[in-house]
């Protein structure tokens, strides 16, 4: 009852459903689109679905991706691009703590979040206290440079290296050093063919509910008092 009569008084519900009553047709629209988002938002990419009726439209909570329309990098691109990297004056915790802070959003039930389109570096995730936004702002900047080196560079060539296959390589050096500091020698795969979203096909209603409160791997309480 209280609903119900929401509808009917409250100065915002009530000029809402006014509009809804006196224009039936855009009232069908907003609603196909809703019901629409009910049904799908956990179905993961639009890449995922199937049949005729799949609408040519894509919706920021689709978390979509522009696609690869460039050569990707071989394994002495990736190898070049891990000594610039290295050679940076970016620490490797710096670079391990950039590559796991894209990397942990990763969810694979419907495939939202992780390092694919370099997502870190758009809102809210970037302002994220838990990602260290002033280490994460340089560390970026950085990255980006290198990437827009090495871009000039291939442009002959057609190769282009986007930021979160960057990230995902710095993440992979980064160890590699580590290890081979301590004495070791360690390989670490690497598949590149990422692309980067923009700031619009950013789900940013989503993604400003979803900043994590805390994070054992990376010892994060975004609340002491409830330590």
């Amino acid at each position: 009852l209280t609903a119900d009569l929401a509808l009917r008084f409250d100065p915002i519900y009530a000029e809402i459903c006014k509009r809804f009553l006196e224009n039936p047709e855009y009232f069908e629209k907003v609603f196909a689109r809703a019901w629409f988002k009910l049904t799908h938002r956990d179905m993961g990419p639009k890449e995922l679905y199937l049949g005729p009726e799949v609408p040519e439209e894509e919706f920021p909570w689709q978390d979509p991706l522009p696609r690869v329309d460039h050569e990707l990098v071989d394994d002495k691109d990736v190898e070049e691009l891990k000594r610039e990297v290295l050679s940076s004056g970016i620490s490797i915790p710096q670079l391990v703590y950039t590559c796991f802070s894209g990397m942990v959003t990763y969810r694979h039930s419907d495939r939202k979040g992780g390092l694919n389109g370099a997502r870190l570096r758009l809102e809210p995730q970037k302002n994220w206290e838990v990602n260290h936004p002033e280490d994460l702002s340089r560390v970026l900047n950085i990255l980006e440079g290198i990437r827009d080196s090495f871009n000039k560079r291939k442009a002959k060539e057609g190769k282009k290296v986007s930021l979160s296959d960057l990230i995902a390589i710095s993440g992979c050096a980064a160890i590699e050093e580590a290890v081979r500091k301590a004495g070791y020698q360690i390989k670490i795969p690497f598949v590149p063919g990422r692309s980067d979203a923009t700031q619009e096909q950013n789900d940013l209603l989503f993604w400003s509910q979803v900043e994590p409160v805390a994070c054992g791997f990376r010892n994060y309480l975004k609340d002491k008092a409830i330590n």
